[in-house]
C-alpha cells in the first residue's frame, strides 16, 4: 500500500488511542467519585443510626425521670419491676442500666442510709465518706448485677465530670451527657471509657421556668451509664458498612478524647477517605472520625477502568481494521450521527417539557405536552393520559388527554379498570412494556370485549408507565401503543419514565395552586365554623336555663343567676361583633371564656392588647376549645383545680411577636389524647397556620400547658408595660 495512503488508519490510531486515554481517565474519574459518593452516604447513614439509637436511650431516660415526678415515692422493688420491663438487654443494647441518684442534704446522709436499708439494700452506704457540700448519691440502679452493684450508694458529684452535667441538667430542666470518664463499674482489668446521660426530676413533676427554682425543687436524677464499646460496638454492629471504621471522641479528636474505635481500625492502613462530623448527645458535643479502608476498593468499580481501557484498545483496533473498508465506516458514521440526532431531538423535547413544567400552571396543557412528547420520543401511535379514579366499581381510568388519535375514536368506549394487566400501572408498582400485548397472558381475559373493543386501534407494541407523585399517590398513567409488535425499547420506556415523573411535577404544582386559590374561601370557612360554635354555645341556654331552675330557691336567684351565665357565654361572640370587627380586648375574650367557671378560679395576666378581627377570631376559638376542655376533664372539672391565662410582648427578628400561656393546675391527671379531636386539630394546625405563628400543646401529669406565639400587628398592643391582673368571678371581673 502506498505511504500516501497511510494517513487514515494513522489518524484512527491516533484518535482512538487519545479517546481510549479520555475515557480511561473520565471512567476513573467517574468511579473515584462514585466510591467517595458511596462512602458519604455509609457516613451520614450511620451518623443518622447513632443518633436515632441515643435519641431513644434519652427517652427511656425520661421515662425513667417521669416515673419519680408522677410519684411521689417510688421504692426499691417499684422501681426494679420498672426497669424489669423495659427489658433492657433485648430492645436497648448497650446500655448498661437504669438508676436514680437523690440529692442528699448533708445533714440527711443517715436518713437516705437508713431508709434505703429498711428497703432491703443491705449494708448500703454513701461513699466515699470525705466532707462535702453537695452530695448526688445512687440509691437505685438496675439490673443489679455484679457491675452495677459496685456503684450503688456512690456519690457522683464528687467527680468534677458528672458533677457538671449533672448541674447542667438540674439547671437547665434537659438531659446531659457528661463528658468521658471511668465508670464505677470498671471491675475489669480491660476497661472502657465510659459517660452518663442525667435527666433531672423536680417536685411537683414539671420543670421550673427559671433557675432559682429548678434548683430549689430539684429532686435528682434519672440517668444511665454507658460502656462507650459496650454501647457503640452493639448499636453500630448492624449499621455499619465492611469498608468504614470510626472513632468516636468527646469533643475534639485527641488522643485524651477518645471513647470508641472500631476494632479493625488498625486494619485500613491505607485510608483513601477520611472525614469528620458533629454530633449533639444530650447537649454534649461528639466528634466521628470515618474512614474508608481496603473494603471499599473490593467493592469499587475501578476493574471498569481496566475494561474502558482494553476496551479502546479493542476499538482503535476495530477503526483500524474498519478504515480499509469504506463504505462500512461511511454506514456506520451515518447510523451514528442518525442516533445522535434522535437523542438530540429526545433531549430537545424533554428539556421543553421540562421548561414548561417550571413555568405552566395550566394542568390541561401541561397533561397534553407531557402526553404529546411522551408519543414522540417512545415513537408510539397513540398515547393517552389517564387519571386514576376511584368510584363505585372499583378503581378505573379516566381519560385526560390523547395524543395521535382522534378524541372521537375513544368518546364511545368504556375507560380503562383496575384489571390484571392494568393493575401495576394502577398500583405505580412499575413500568409494563410488551412487544406485543395480544400475546401476554393477562390479555383478553376480561368481560365483555375479551380485549380491545370493535373498531378499536389496532395495538400490538404497548407500553405503560405509572405517574407517582412525591407523596407516593398514584395519580394516573401514560399508556402508549403502536400497530406492530416490538416497537418500543428500554430506552423509549426509561424516557417516557422521566416524562412520567414532570407529569407527576406538574399535577402536584397544579394541586398547590389550586389549594393556594383556595386559601381564601379557608379562611371564610373558618369564620362561618366560628360562628357556627357561637350558635351552638348560644343554643345550650335552654339547657342551662333547666339546670338553673333546679338549684335556684326563688325567681330572683333563677333570673340573677341565669343572667350571668348567659352574659358570661355569650360575651365573646358580642366582643367580636361590636364595633364592626376592628378590633378586640385580648384580656375581655380570656375572661369572657373563664367567667362561667367561677370565683377565684383562673387568673387572667398580661399587657393591655388589642387583636385585628382575623387574630381576635382564633384566639376567642382556641380559649373557647381550652375552656370547654377544662371543664369537662382538666382544672375546671374539679373544685380545686384553676387555670392561669398570661401574655407577653417581645421583639423577634425587629417585630413584636404576642406570646399567650395556659396553664392548668390542681385538676385530675392529664395524660396525651390517644386521637385529635376537633379542639386539638383546631389548636395544633389551624391555629398555627392562620396566625403564622407557633402553638405548643404539652399534657403534663399536673395539667395541661398550652403556648400560643405569633407576630403582632404594629398598634395592636396598648398601653405597653401597663401590666393588668384580674382574678374571675361569677360573670364579672373583679
Amino acid at each position: 500500500m502506498p505511504w500516501t495512503h497511510l494517513g487514515w488508519p494513522v489518524l484512527i490510531a491516533t484518535l482512538g488511542l487519545l479517546a481510549t486515554v479520555i475515557a480511561t481517565g473520565a471512567t476513573w474519574t467517574s468511579v473515584e467519585r462514585t466510591d467517595q459518593e458511596r462512602f458519604l452516604r455509609g457516613v451520614e447513614q450511620t451518623q443518622a443510626a447513632m443518633l436515632d439509637r441515643m435519641e431513644t436511650y434519652i427517652a427511656v431516660i425520661r421515662s425513667t425521670a417521669a416515673l419519680f415526678a408522677a410519684s411521689e415515692e417510688v421504692t426499691r422493688a417499684e422501681f426494679k419491676a420498672f426497669v424489669t420491663k423495659l427489658t433492657l438487654g433485648e430492645r436497648y443494647p448497650g446500655i448498661q442500666g437504669i438508676g436514680y441518684s437523690v440529692h442528699v442534704p448533708p445533714g440527711q446522709v443517715k436518713q437516705i442510709e437508713a431508709e434505703m436499708r429498711a428497703q432491703g439494700a443491705e449494708g448500703f452506704r454513701i461513699w466515699p465518706d470525705t466532707p462535702r457540700d453537695e452530695i448526688n448519691t445512687i440509691i437505685y440502679l438496675e439490673p443489679f448485677d455484679r457491675r452495677n452493684k459496685v456503684a450503688v450508694g456512690y456519690d457522683m458529684s464528687v467527680d468534677p465530670v458528672r458533677r457538671a452535667a449533672m448541674e447542667r441538667a438540674r439547671d437547665t430542666g434537659e438531659p446531659a451527657s457528661s463528658g468521658k470518664v471511668r465508670l464505677v463499674q470498671e471491675i475489669d482489668r480491660q476497661a472502657q471509657a465510659g459517660f452518663l446521660i442525667y435527666v433531672p426530676v423536680y417536685r411537683n413533676g414539671t420543670v421550673p421556668a427559671t433557675v432559682e427554682e429548678r434548683r430549689r425543687r430539684f429532686l435528682g436524677h434519672a440517668y444511665a451509664p454507658f460502656r462507650a464499646d459496650d454501647l457503640l460496638g452493639k448499636l453500630l454492629g448492624g449499621e455499619t458498612r465492611p469498608y468504614l471504621a470510626l472513632e468516636v471522641h468527646d469533643g475534639e479528636p485527641d488522643t485524651g478524647t477518645l471513647m470508641h474505635r472500631s476494632g479493625d481500625w488498625s486494619a485500613f492502613s491505607d485510608v483513601r477517605y477520611r472525614t469528620e462530623r458533629s454530633l449533639e448527645v444530650a447537649g454534649r458535643h461528639w466528634t466521628t472520625v470515618y474512614i474508608a479502608g481496603p473494603g471499599l476498593e473490593a467493592t469499587s468499580g475501578r476493574w471498569l477502568v481496566s475494561v474502558v481501557a482494553v476496551g479502546g484498545l479493542l476499538a482503535t483496533a476495530m477503526l483500524l481494521v474498519a478504515a480499509w473498508f469504506q463504505s462500512r465506516a461511511r454506514a456506520e458514521a451515518e447510523r451514528a450521527s442518525a442516533a445522535e440526532l434522535l437523542r438530540a431531538q429526545e433531549l430537545e423535547i424533554i428539556n421543553a417539557v421540562g421548561a414548561e413544567v417550571s413555568a405552566q400552571l395550566d394542568l390541561d396543557r401541561l397533561v397534553q405536552s407531557i402526553t404529546d412528547a411522551a408519543t414522540r420520543v417512545s415513537g408510539a401511535q397513540v398515547g393517552a393520559f389517564f387519571y386514576n379514579v376511584h368510584d363505585e366499581r372499583g378503581e378505573s381510568y379516566m381519560l385526560h388527554a390523547l395524543s395521535g388519535a382522534n378524541p372521537r375514536l375513544f368518546a364511545g368506549y368504556s375507560m380503562p379498570r383496575n384489571t390484571e394487566l392494568f393493575a401495576p400501572t394502577f398500583r405505580g408498582e412499575a413500568p409494563v412494556r410488551s412487544d406485543d400485548i395480544t400475546k401476554d397472558p393477562r390479555y383478553g381475559r376480561n368481560a365483555p370485549h375479551g380485549g380491545m373493543p370493535p373498531g378499536h386501534p389496532m395495538v400490538r407494541s404497548y407500553l405503560a408507565v405509572p405517574v407517582v407523585s412525591r407523596s407516593g399517590e398514584t395519580l394516573g398513567g401514560l399508556l402508549l401503543g403502536h400497530g406492530k409488535p416490538g416497537v418500543f425499547t428500554i430506552r423509549a420506556e426509561r424516557l417516557v419514565a422521566g416524562l412520567a415523573a414532570q407529569a407527576a411535577v406538574a399535577v402536584d404544582n397544579a394541586r398547590l395552586f389550586g389549594a393556594v386559590q383556595k386559601e381564601a374561601e379557608r379562611r371564610k370557612l373558618l369564620l362561618d365554623e366560628l360562628n357556627h360554635r357561637v350558635k351552638n354555645t348560644l343554643a345550650a341556654v335552654q339547657s342551662i336555663a333547666r339546670q338553673t331552675s333546679r338549684s335556684a330557691p326563688t325567681p330572683e336567684a333563677f333570673a340573677a343567676s341565669f343572667e350571668g351565665r348567659l352574659f358570661a357565654l355569650s360575651h365573646t361572640h358580642d366582643l367580636l361583633t361590636r364595633g364592626n370587627w376592628e378590633n378586640a380586648p385580648l384580656a375581655e375574650l380570656a375572661r369572657s371564656e373563664l367567667a362561667p367557671y367561677g370565683q377565684s378560679r383562673a387568673v387572667v395576666k398580661g399587657p393591655a392588647v388589642l387583636l385585628p378581627p382575623q387574630d381576635a377570631v382564633a384566639i376567642g376559638m382556641a380559649f373557647h376549645e381550652l375552656a370547654t376542655n377544662a371543664a369537662k376533664y382538666g382544672a375546671l372539672s374539679t373544685a380545686g383545680g384553676h387555670v392561669r391565662v398570661g401574655w407577653s410582648i417581645a421583639p423577634i427578628n425587629g417585630k413584636p411577636w404576642l406570646k399567650i400561656v395556659w396553664e392548668e393546675a390542681g385538676g385530675p391527671p392529664v395524660a396525651a389524647p390517644t386521637r385529635q379531636g376537633f379542639g386539638t386539630r383546631l389548636l395544633g394546625g389551624g391555629l398555627a397556620n392562620q396566625l403564622d405563628g407557633m402553638v405548643t400543646l404539652d399534657f403534663p401529669v399536673g395539667g395541661l400547658r398550652c403556648v400560643i406565639e405569633f407576630p403582632l400587628v404594629t398598634g395592636a398592643a396598648a398601653g405597653a408595660g401597663a401590666g393588668m391582673e384580674t382574678r374571675l368571678a361569677a360573670g364579672a371581673v373583679a
